[in-house]
């Protein structure tokens, strides 16, 4: 594995635990940027730089925070997207070295152990159709897949904040639609791969990691987030261990031409942490984070009062566990 690659985030379940006030304050403005200095949050909450640092160590040590992750539009790099449901039939142990295969492949940037009637979700990256077509073949080609069905997608994600629901209920205008692809060099590539498992990494850590100068480093990265190939940056948090429950909601259209108004509704509740736009069998695909019934009772209402006459069917499934996440393209 190299250097920088992430390990495969597991999030797991495990003993709630309780946050004061000043620990929901910091989770929200990590949320919110991910970069955002010590020094900012401190002042923000009135208290010592110091102090701002034993929290956060505090945070990371009881594994509520994990990585430091920068979300990246890989479409503007000039991947595809797709993802994979797969129904499984085999004994617990050949589940799990699956699982630990899944986990190993570098294309793939995501893996979930959902409710209903799939076991497993996953989703990739690859250069073309031929790729595509390959990375399948080597990830079905196992004893443990009884079935399975593949969407192709477009990955957005939305602001998104556990606590701290900003005052806007709009989000970026540049949301939706998507970017065009950059032109783009090595050098660029190895801050985004860098980036992706640790966006804290400070400019001057990456000027000395790569012998320029801070004004490149910061006028490199700028440019990326202006190109929307960087989208957020934002901590994996353990949501598990904070009380909330994690949902995949998928959503089939009687009318496509409402798919952008019902992304975009979605997005606005802060409450989505991923959306993917797809085709066939699914028009929607999004992952919620629901604090308790009552939460998740008042999303529904709302999202099927807004749009009864554009939805078809929808389902929810709980998610019970993630395998994996790793938003830098590898394939």
């Amino acid at each position: 594995m190299e250097q920088n690659e992430p390990k495969g985030i597991i999030l797991d379940r495990g003993n709630v635990l309780l946050l004061d006030k000043r620990n929901q304050k910091i989770l929200s403005m990590l949320m919110t940027n991910a970069r955002v200095a010590n020094a900012v949050i401190a002042k923000e909450l009135q208290l010592s730089k110091s102090n701002i640092g034993r929290r956060i160590e505090n945070l990371e040590a009881s594994h509520i925070i994990g990585e430091y992750q920068t979300y990246i539009d890989a479409t503007t790099l000039g991947f595809i997207t797709s993802i994979v449901f797969i129904k499984t039939k085999c004994t617990q142990e050949q589940k799990e070295a699956y699982l630990t295969f899944l986990a190993e492949q570098r294309e793939i940037y995501g893996v979930l152990e959902p409710t209903g009637v799939y076991d497993l979700v996953l989703a990739f990256y690859s250069k073309g159709t031929k790729q595509k077509e390959t990375i399948l073949e080597n990830l079905l080609n196992n004893t443990c897949v009884k079935d399975f069905f593949v969407l192709s997608a477009r990955t957005l994600f939305p602001p998104h904040n556990l606590f701290n629901v900003p005052a806007h209920k709009t989000p970026f205008p540049s949301f939706i639609h998507p970017a065009s692809p950059i032109s783009f060099d090595r050098l660029d590539l190895a801050f985004l791969e860098r980036l992706s498992s640790d966006c804290r990494v400070s400019y001057v850590e990456l000027a000395d990691a790569f012998h320029i100068s801070r004004e490149t480093v910061r006028y490199r990265i700028h440019r990326l987030i202006k190109a929307r190939v960087i989208t957020k940056f934002q901590p994996v948090i353990n949501l598990f261990l904070l009380g909330f429950e994690a949902y995949m909601l998928m959503i089939k259209l009687v009318r496509p031409t409402q798919k952008e108004n019902i992304a975009t509704f979605i997005a606005s509740t802060h409450q989505c942490n991923t959306l993917l736009l797809t085709e066939t069998l699914f028009d929607i695909v999004a992952l919620l984070i629901l604090k308790n019934n009552k939460e998740f009772r008042a999303f529904e209402n709302e999202l099927t009062s807004r749009f009864k006459d554009a939805i078809y069917e929808y389902s929810f499934e709980i998610i019970k566990k993630q395998n994996k996440l790793d938003w830098f393209p590898r394939a």
